[in-house]
């Protein structure tokens, strides 16, 4: 596992902090590789939990998933490895109607860390299936959807032996507003992962609880 595959690490960004109305989501979700310094800078590395991921470990596969306008915690699910112990990380957030005010929310959040065997690590790696692309589109595609709520989702790497951006270990994307299909993938499996590790976590991952993988039941 010293040395991992890029398209297993990609990571994917998609981010829209602007009004409403302004940011627009095209129809093949371009991304764009964003440089580690760009995304995790003084002011922005305090709100994303991938940052001291990415700048901790020695080895990062995860995404992060922001959504502005709600000012809900950002949720996250990051496999990473630190010298020679791999762990899962992972915080879901959930939305509900509040009981003390019509038209109010509450929101609930659950955060766990779990150790999982280099085997596991392994075949989770495996299980991504080179969903992640590492070209960029060349054809600009026509705005198709309007961002509603500030949007931002991110899939990092670190450790990968692409040679791409300010730092070829480190490979970001990010997206306006839609994932990428193939990224929306990849996501669902760090998720899927993550309700493996605590089955507590399908409340916050809904979309991700069938069809669940079963990397976990080999261990």
């Amino acid at each position: 596992m010293k040395s991992i595959k890029a398209g297993l690490l990609t990571v994917a960004i998609a981010s829209a902090g602007m009004a409403p109305n302004s940011a627009i989501a095209q129809s093949s979700s371009p991304s764009v590789l964003v440089p580690f310094a760009t995304l995790c800078d003084a002011t922005s590395r305090h709100h994303m939990e991938l940052c001291q991921f990415l700048e901790a470990a020695d080895e990062v596969l995860g995404y992060e998933r922001a959504v502005s306008l709600t000012r809900d915690p950002n949720s996250y699910v990051v496999v990473a490895r630190y010298g020679d112990d791999w762990s899962v990380y992972a915080r879901g957030v959930h939305r509900l109607p509040s009981q003390d005010e019509e038209g109010s929310w509450t929101t609930e959040t659950r955060e766990i860390t779990r150790r999982i065997s280099p085997e596991l690590a392994q075949r989770f790696t495996a299980s991504l299936a080179w969903r992640g692309k590492l070209e960029e589109p060349t054809a600009t595609a026509q705005p198709s959807e309007i961002c509603l709520d500030g949007t931002l989702e991110t899939m990092a790497i670190k450790g990968s032996d692409l040679k791409s951006g300010e730092d070829p270990k480190t490979v970001i994307r990010q997206f306006s507003c839609a994932i990428d299909p193939d990224f929306a993938a990849m996501r669902l499996d760090f998720e899927k992962l993550a309700i493996e590790q605590d089955p507590e976590m399908a409340k916050f991952f809904p979309q991700a609880v069938s069809n669940l993988s079963g990397l976990a039941s080999a261990d």
